[in-house]
């Protein structure tokens, strides 16, 4: 089941649809790793408090292998609402547009 994900103002910023991650309007934005980091060949983010896709800007520059496109996700209905959170020293939000 597809769930959504959040920036720290708590506005929709993507979604998960299996272990891939999609921006709002669908596009491929990366895969989700067990250790709940996001790659598309290069670091996207990473989950938080469970739901909050953030970046670490700490983390060195590395790479993963680029994985394979996905299908397109199906609709995932719409997001409900999150509070704003703070987030930790030397992370930021996503930029997914």
């Amino acid at each position: 089941m597809a769930r959504w994900l959040y920036n720290s103002d708590g506005d929709p910023i993507a979604f998960i649809s299996g272990t891939h991650v999609f921006t709002r309007q669908g596009n491929f934005l990366g895969k989700l790793y067990e250790d709940n980091s996001v790659w598309n060949g290069e670091y996207v983010g990473e989950l938080y408090a469970d739901d909050r896709l953030i970046y670490d800007a700490r983390k060195l520059k590395a790479s993963r292998g680029i994985p394979g496109l996905p299908g397109l996700p199906g609709f995932i209905g719409e997001p409900n609402f999150k509070g704003p959170l703070t987030l930790p020293l030397g992370f930021r939000d996503v930029e997914t547009d």
